[in-house]
């Protein structure tokens, strides 16, 4: 099964949140010693603070070319220490993500990951609260996505117990391990993409 989802099949699913069904979201308390804010993407410091949390060079290197146009980054700290990262994907502008489309209209919560060393104590859903606190206040007109791999079982619980609602589902068609297309399916629609020469690719 491994095998067929990295190099032929892949099935996400897909969380969308939006003023219809937001009283359904279950904000959790804060835990003591935990700190969530969001980060200045010019930051001098951005680098060294993305390295203590997914510490691995090419990832750092990667995110650390975001910019305020797309992106912002939120920061869980334990003690002052950076422990963990969730990014929003805010474009003015269609663009391509992850192997799906997200136009204006829409918010995607996307690359999360906290540390190795602190997970199972509930940080990811602190992470939840700083980024609908942002959607609540600042732009709840658009439809907020999360795409999680269907087996990515600590995700989809963390997800569901915070009143996330699976609405759709997202089917990746692959060659050799590489994305050709990408199947956005749900109630209202199904949109259908060839990810060959795509323009607007964020990374």
């Amino acid at each position: 099964m491994k095998c067929i989802e990295k190099y032929l099949f892949k099935t996400r699913n897909v969380y969308i949140t939006d003023i219809n069904n937001k009283n359904e979201l279950k904000p959790v308390e804060k835990k003591p010693g935990i700190t969530v804010d969001f980060y200045d993407l010019k930051n001098e410091e951005l680098r060294k603070t993305l390295f203590q949390i997914y510490e691995k060079q090419e990832v750092v290197e990667n995110y650390s070319q975001r910019t305020e146009e797309y992106w912002k980054l939120i920061i869980a700290y334990y003690k002052e220490k950076p422990i963990a990262a969730f990014w929003i994907l805010e474009p003015r502008e269609k663009v391509f993500y992850d192997s799906i489309e997200i136009d204006r209209n829409q918010l995607l919560f996307c690359s999360v990951y906290v540390n190795p060393e602190y997970r199972g104590q509930g940080i990811y859903n602190q992470m939840h609260n700083k980024a609908f606190e942002y959607w609540e206040t600042n732009c709840k007109e658009r439809e907020v996505i999360t795409v999680v791999e269907k087996n990515n079982l600590a995700s989809n619980k963390s997800n569901q117990k915070y009143g996330l609602k699976i609405m759709g589902k997202n089917y990746l068609i692959k060659f050799l391990g590489k994305n050709l297309v990408s199947v956005y399916k749900t109630k209202e629609k199904t949109k259908i993409w060839i990810l060959i020469n795509e323009k607007k690719v964020l990374r």
